[in-house]
């Protein structure tokens, strides 16, 4: 039996090689679609399968089906595996329940970019679109969804069954449809949220912003003053302060206080009360002097910081080399 230097000096001498090992080729699916933000319901679907395990063992595969609009789940498909010919019956039910999208996200499993899977889409116009290998966040919604899935319901549940698991699956998906709201929806469930739409009664997602309009807004203390924008604006008991209108004048804002207390101030009165301005009293000016040091200083301006002294320097030097003359 040749030993293992032997092996290697035959191997050497006569010019064999190990081959490298080669690199995995993904199976990718292909994109019919461009990538779309889903802007009304059926616009865009998305599918992923989540995966667990029972108490006694089994293996346990969900597949999730939801609307990236209206965050209605259409499915939750529990079996021990499930292959392309499933996702296809399933996708078929949810189609004649609640219409036929037009554009279904996914990653590149291989049972969304099976061929059965493709063509069937292609022949009813369904575009598809892939997300990039490794790149979960371009698919988020069903990601989120995901997450919500599995920290509300299988981290809670005991399942020991795959039937029921199916039943736990029906009941949390009736309570997230129709009882848990969603923030991006308003606070509203996704079957009211998809409610509305149908019936047409607008958008109950919240507006960017919630702040009313005051550029066209007068002052109704005083109309004959030029209108002013929301920042000119002060409520009882608001400090001082300047601020520009949309004509170019300057306004000022001042507390409301009775008059004795503003002429103390040393508030200016004037004809016209939006004009009125706050004069504060000047700070004196620093008078300077010469200090017992022969520094100049600052009467009322406080006291300047005193340079460096090379004596000082010079006495600690002489003070180290006396210690070490004694200590010699």
């Amino acid at each position: 039996m040749a030993s293992k230097k032997v092996v290697q000096r035959v191997r050497r001498e006569e010019g064999l090689q190990v081959p490298p090992p080669r690199a995995r080729l993904r199976r990718q699916g292909l994109s019919t679609g461009l990538p779309q933000q889903a802007t009304h319901r059926n616009h865009v679907w998305a599918w992923d399968f989540v995966s667990d395990y029972t108490q006694r063992g089994g293996k346990l595969r969900c597949f999730n089906l939801i609307d990236e609009h209206t965050r209605e789940c259409h499915c939750i498909h529990a079996d021990r595996a499930i292959k392309a010919d499933d996702v296809l019956s399933v996708l078929k039910q949810a189609i004649d329940q609640h219409g036929t999208p037009q554009y279904i996200r996914s990653d590149n499993g291989p049972e969304f970019i099976a061929n059965a899977i493709q063509e069937w889409l292609a022949d009813n116009d369904i575009k598809t679109i892939y997300i990039d290998p490794g790149c979960p966040w371009q698919n988020g919604y069903v990601e989120s969804f995901n997450s919500r899935f599995r920290q509300e319901c299988l981290d809670r549940e005991l399942l020991y069954t795959l039937s029921e698991s199916r039943v736990v699956f029906a009941d949390w998906r009736d309570y997230y449809n129709h009882q848990r709201p969603h923030r991006s929806l308003g606070l509203l469930t996704p079957a009211q949220y998809a409610k509305q739409l149908t019936t047409g009664c607008g958008s109950a997602r919240p507006t960017d912003s919630l702040r009313h309009n005051l550029n066209n807004k007068t002052n109704p203390v005083n109309n004959n003053q030029p209108e002013i924008s929301h920042k000119a604006w002060t409520k009882p008991g608001g400090s001082a302060r300047g601020t520009v209108g949309n004509q170019g004048q300057r306004l000022d804002r001042q507390r409301a206080q009775p008059e004795d207390l503003r002429a103390d101030r040393g508030v200016a009165q004037s004809a016209d009360p939006g004009q009125a301005r706050l004069r504060l009293p000047r700070r004196p000016v620093a008078e300077a002097f010469v200090g017992r040091h022969g520094q100049e200083r600052q009467r009322a301006g406080g006291r300047r910081r005193q340079p460096r002294r090379w004596s000082n320097y010079a006495n600690c030097s002489s003070a180290f080399v006396s210690l070490a003359v004694l200590i010699g």
